[in-house]
């Protein structure tokens, strides 16, 4: 439903960088608008601002089909896409239809704490 995660997810979430309420973020919000996205992930340091387009933290007070489509076109637009799954097939790259997503970074959480880890470039 894209509205929550595992909690080997949410600690996957915890260590990319911190919670923030965007409502009280005064760095880079990565285009989430407050109203719309209560909470998201973010990373910084003296080089860098990252603000993560988590599907989890996007408007889940509905889940409708527009929250839903909103979501994927948010997502749709970022070049480097990060996908946690959980199942045992391979990850479709048409799942989130896209011109961008020029690299997929897809994570998939195998037992003893350990990853399978497979980086997707487009061919342009």
């Amino acid at each position: 439903n894209n509205m929550s995660g595992s909690s080997n997810y949410e600690e996957f979430l915890l260590n990319l960088g911190w919670e923030v309420e965007l409502s009280k973020h005064t760095g880079f919000k990565g285009g989430l608008h407050p109203l719309k996205n209560t909470y998201s992930v973010y990373y910084a340091d003296t080089l860098v601002e990252i603000m993560f387009h988590v599907a989890t933290k996007m408007g889940t007070s509905h889940n409708t089909n527009d929250e839903h489509h909103r979501k994927i076109r948010h997502i749709g637009n970022d070049e480097i896409q990060i996908i946690w799954t959980e199942h045992y097939h391979e990850y479709d790259r048409s799942i989130i239809a896209s011109q961008f997503g020029d690299v997929l970074i897809v994570i998939h959480p195998l037992p003893n704490s350990l990853y399978r880890i497979r980086i997707d470039k487009t061919s342009q």
